[in-house]
């Protein structure tokens, strides 16, 4: 039994669902309640095992990384060399059944997508590919009816109108890269729980960053990269925070004492 609250805007006294009499809802509540608070799991997550969606579609697997996969044939299949959690899977189907091996410590069921999701072009849709693509003050709302093929995996994606609009305020360049490309790249990036004492590139204040800057890298601190992103209407909202810089120190003296 675990705790779950569903939204029903015009019915009282349901569980699960299931509707009650007054009295009988409030008694049930009570005797779920204590029982949960005794086993310790009244303030714990849903279990992964009522869980719908696969484990690597989750955000759960972008921070909890998998060293590797085993897969029903007991072959097996190195994911990523500095994790150590193991993933069993039971079937080869596109959504299978597995196991999730902590340690050897303990072990989870959950589900697990064996392949990468098949996205089909629309036979009148026209592709363009990244390399191709007009420069930032050239393209127009054409492209917002085209499909545009990553440079990197070759998986098409698409512009929307308001991201168009968007990097033509901020003169950024057209996307040339799948957003899930680009998210996966910037979390493979994150070292595990650490933080690193950089630089903000615009107005030189030091700041701690789970990114090292190289190969390029640059950080802002959160006041530059607001104003960078959201422009000078910003700097009026910041008036209103006099503290964030006295609150940035603080947090910064008690980082270089605890490495002291």
């Amino acid at each position: 039994m675990w705790k779950l609250y569903v939204l029903c805007l015009t019915k009282k006294y349901h569980i699960l669902n299931k509707p009650y009499e007054k009295e009988e809802y409030f008694k049930l509540k009570e005797e779920i309640t204590s029982k949960l608070i005794k086993s310790w799991e009244w303030w714990e997550y849903l279990w992964f095992e009522i869980s719908q969606f696969p484990y690597n579609d989750t955000m759960t697997y972008d921070f909890f990384w998998v060293n590797k996969i085993i897969n029903p044939d007991w072959t097996e299949e190195i994911i990523n060399k500095n994790a150590k959690w193991t993933v069993i899977l039971k079937t080869n189907d596109f959504i299978t059944d597995a196991i999730l091996d902590l340690w050897w410590k303990e072990k989870i069921n959950i589900k697990w997508r064996t392949r990468d999701k098949e996205i089909n072009i629309p036979d009148l849709m026209e592709t363009i590919k990244a390399g191709d693509l007009p420069s930032i003050d050239e393209v127009d709302e054409s492209i917002l009816d085209k499909a545009v093929i990553c440079e990197k995996t070759e998986r098409p994606f698409r512009i929307i109108k308001q991201e168009l609009e968007y990097l033509k305020e901020k003169w950024f360049p057209l996307p040339t890269q799948h957003h899930e490309f680009q998210i996966d790249e910037l979390l493979s990036r994150k070292p595990w729980g650490q933080l690193f004492l950089e630089t903000c590139d615009k107005c030189w204040w030091e700041i701690l960053s789970w990114v090292i800057c190289k190969d390029g890298v640059k950080v802002y601190c959160g006041e530059c990269y607001r104003e960078f992103m959201f422009g000078e209407g910003i700097k009026i909202l910041l008036t209103f925070l006099p503290y964030q810089r006295l609150l940035e120190i603080m947090i910064l003296l008690l980082f270089l004492l605890n490495q002291w």
